[in-house]
């Protein structure tokens, strides 16, 4: 029993009773806040296309820019003007960095046409300007186009094709 007692009162002894500093001491107060953003939000306002397009016996491309610019390489547009960028607007807090983020490449699958499917790569995805951390507007949102680069390979298989990718948008 007295172990316990003396134990007791050599713990106590050692637990401080008030918060002393010595002479030396000084003490500011520390600020604390907190900012809340507005939700991002993403909204599409055109799909990317690259229109229709006659292969060849070589490897080709299309490559559609986010500044509308359309290019290729043994390979025949029939219709340019059906060849698009995809464009999108963020909304979020004025002035607030953003970082877009892209996949590097997709693939695009023949979903109507003649044959058993075949597909189609898509590579060097780009926003407009290549700036994948772009400031938001004061007006409150953000307007960017998306392009990319075809890659056709000879006699590529006739039909429809198509896929869909994440544009996933956040603040820094």
């Amino acid at each position: 029993m007295k172990k316990k007692i003396i134990s007791i009162v050599a713990f106590i002894a050692i637990i401080p009773f008030g918060y002393s500093c010595n002479a030396y001491a000084s003490a500011t107060p520390l600020n604390v806040s907190a900012t809340i953003e507005a939700a991002l939000t993403v909204e599409l306002l055109r799909d990317m296309s690259f229109g229709p397009i006659v292969p060849s016996n070589q490897p080709g491309y299309v490559e559609v820019g986010p500044d509308n610019s359309v290019s290729t390489s043994n390979v025949t547009l029939t219709n340019q003007a059906l060849a698009n960028p995809g464009s999108m607007r963020v909304t979020g807090t004025p002035s607030a960095a953003i970082s877009i983020i892209l996949p590097p490449s997709v693939t695009l699958y023949e979903s109507v046409g003649g044959g058993p499917g075949g597909s189609m790569q898509v590579s060097d995805i780009i926003i407009s300007n290549n700036n994948n951390t772009p400031t938001i507007p004061p007006a409150g949102f953000l307007d960017f186009a998306i392009g990319g680069k075809l890659n056709i390979v000879p006699n590529q298989q006739n039909g429809f094709y198509q896929t869909s990718f994440q544009v996933t948008v956040c603040y820094n």
